[in-house]
């Protein structure tokens, strides 16, 4: 939080349970302190707020709330607020103790290391996805509110806080006549911010522009002797090009920090993700290509785009019920924006993920119109193309449409991790396990912190037959978040147990599952671990539940063909194949590489099968 000053008149106070330790620092909003927390034995940040900032109307009231929407922005590059108190007149705000650097230091002692600044970036988009997600724009976005641990992981301190406390939309000729302690925080304004306009995303996207800028060419984009040149400099003014600044830069570096910096927000990044995209393009070596700047005819709507994000973030969580509150995010945003084609794909994704749980086909038909409205109206969408190969996959099983769908996402967008997930997917049911281990691999470093991209690599171990290794991915997946009820993989331990020679432990573990989600394609598992333990009865027992409830739940046919299969049942088995095949059951594109489908595997049937569905070899 910065070096400890001189003044330290609350050092040794005790304020509600926190001692005051030492003074950190000090800024528009008041001072910063360290502080032990008492109760909870614990070292915090306390932000002591100016008299100044608690003179505005219903000061206190929105700093409550705004305290109360912050500490809900749970991500690790955001510096956590814990709560917003008062003692003995005192209002303080009490926040998660970030130990490390500045940016605003760091670049004191000159230009940063371009593969370090790109780093940062990245990690701060991060943040700020989620937050614009949750409607919280920062509008105070410069390098003295981003810390950098020893470690390199950076934290965004003040998130919102400057919605309460330094803008008050106020028009140009107020914001010239400010006091010259608050340049540092115009040197990082948005054009609109300036002009006292309505503000989203984009806003963020200008300052984070602006702090990049500084970080590659160790000093500002936009100066001036006085604050009227310096809001000149931001409205009007071009930007001296980096490459001017700084020779050897990455190909596209220098695009991306000048698309960040345009003065229109229509002609910016739509939002931190596709800035980040643009980063991780940056960083693998592919460069970006100047863009023309967007006509004003057809600038995004900013609450359309919100409720996409929303969206994203309930559809990254792989649950039936963030899936069904993801549809209603992308329809609310197709309704605000009917040509907003990432909607659409968000749309595609949900259905396609859906398409498990509702009626054969169902799911696919609303998934397949959806991608193809996404490609009408953005033909180099990588999700779009994404959406349509995965669509191509399950429903169709047209193998190389499918391929080449996702050979021209990645093509459009190497940093697409779903794009890379999905064609794993694919490559496992081909049987090309090696490639596939590669694009699962690269989703995974993609998108570290998501819980899907395990679940296929555990997808491709398990196909593989590397069952250990399968374990071992699958005690990572669950040690970064636990499965949920409706979540894809919640089984996935109980299905490797099941085909590693350890059935009885698989019973068990089906078993438990079963109290979360009562899922008839986890019982037909119990019913597969049952019969290899050798409790054939018990597994037969499970099969008659299953029929007697496929009239009230569609049972999957796929999914009875498993148990049958390894209960010696073959005629019944393949009965259950041939209606899959009929009704283009979603999981018959596993039929090739499923270990329970082992006892089939020589009849001339089995065969058919595969020729049938397109499979070669």
């Amino acid at each position: 939080m910065g070096v400890p000053e001189t003044d330290t008149s609350l050092v040794g106070r005790t304020l509600a349970r926190y001692r005051v330790v030492e003074r950190l620092g000090s800024g528009g909003m008041g001072a910063v302190y360290r502080a032990w927390d008492e109760r909870l034995q614990r070292d915090v940040a306390l932000k002591v707020l100016s008299p100044e900032v608690l003179l505005r109307p219903d000061a206190r009231d929105r700093l409550r709330e705004e305290a109360r929407l912050l500490s809900q922005l749970d991500h690790p590059a955001i510096a956590t607020v814990y709560d917003f108190d008062r003692h003995e007149q005192v209002e303080f705000l009490v926040m998660e103790l970030v130990r490390g650097q500045t940016l605003a230091q760091r670049v004191a002692g000159g230009p940063l290391p371009e593969a370090e600044v790109v780093d940062i970036a990245i990690q701060v988009c991060a943040a700020l996805e989620l937050a614009h997600e949750r409607g919280i724009i920062h509008r105070d976005l410069k390098p003295a509110n981003v810390m950098v641990t020893a470690r390199g992981r950076v934290k965004v301190l003040d998130f919102g806080l400057a919605t309460c406390c330094l803008e008050d939309d106020r028009n140009l000729s107020e914001a010239v006549t400010r006091p010259l302690s608050l340049e540092g925080t115009l040197a990082y304004m948005s054009p609109e911010q300036l002009l006292g306009r309505p503000v989203d995303e984009r806003a963020d996207v200008f300052s984070l522009g602006a702090v990049l800028y500084e970080l590659l060419a160790g000093e500002p984009p936009f100066q001036g002797a006085v604050l009227p040149a310096l809001v000149d400099a931001i409205l009007r003014q071009p930007v001296v090009p980096l490459a001017q600044r700084r020779q050897g830069l990455a190909r596209g570096l220098d695009v991306v920090v000048e698309r960040c910096l345009e003065k229109r927000g229509e002609d910016r990044y739509p939002d931190a993700r596709a800035l980040a995209d643009d980063l991780r393009l940056v960083a693998a070596g592919a460069g970006v290509e100047r863009r023309r700047p967007a006509s004003p005819s057809r600038a995004r709507d900013p609450e359309a785009h919100r409720s996409y994000l929303r969206g994203r973030r309930q559809w990254s969580k792989r649950t039936r019920a963030g899936l069904m509150q993801a549809i209603e995010q992308f329809e609310a945003a197709i309704d605000l924006d009917p040509e907003h084609a990432q909607a659409y794909s968000g749309l595609a994704d949900s259905y396609a993920i859906l398409a498990a749980w509702l009626p054969p086909r169902l799911g696919y038909q609303k998934a397949r119109a959806a991608a193809k409205r996404a490609l009408e109206l953005d033909p180099e969408s990588a999700e779009a193309h994404t959406s349509l190969a995965f669509t191509d996959m399950f429903a169709d099983w047209n193998w190389a449409a499918s391929e080449a769908g996702f050979k021209r996402a990645l093509a459009l967008d190497p940093t697409y991790a779903t794009g890379h997930q999905w064609y794993a997917e694919l490559l496992t049911a081909l049987g090309r396990f090696d490639e596939a281990l590669e694009q699962a691999y690269a989703a995974e470093e993609l998108d570290a912190l998501s819980y899907a991209m395990p679940t296929t690599l555990v997808n491709v171990f398990y196909y593989a037959r590397r069952f250990d290794e399968a374990l071992e991915h699958q005690r990572r997946m669950v040690a970064l978040s636990q499965p949920d009820s409706g979540m894809g993989g919640i089984a996935d331990l109980a299905r490797i147990l099941e085909q590693c020679g350890r059935p009885e432990e698989a019973v068990a573990e089906y078993r438990s599952v079963l109290k979360l989600d009562d899922d008839p394609r986890i019982r037909a598992g119990l019913a597969c671990a049952l019969a290899l333990s050798g409790q054939a009865n018990m597994a037969r027992n499970e099969l008659a539940l299953l029929d007697s409830i496929a009239g009230e739940r569609h049972v999957p046919p796929y999914a009875l063909a498993g148990p049958l299969a390894l209960l010696g049942d073959l005629d019944r088995a393949f009965a259950k194949l041939e209606e899959g095949y009929a009704t283009r059951d979603r999981s018959m594109v596993w039929l090739r590489v499923n270990p329970r489908f082992d006892p089939l595997r020589g009849d001339a049937r089995f065969a058919s099968l595969v020729q049938r569905m397109g499979f070669s070899g």
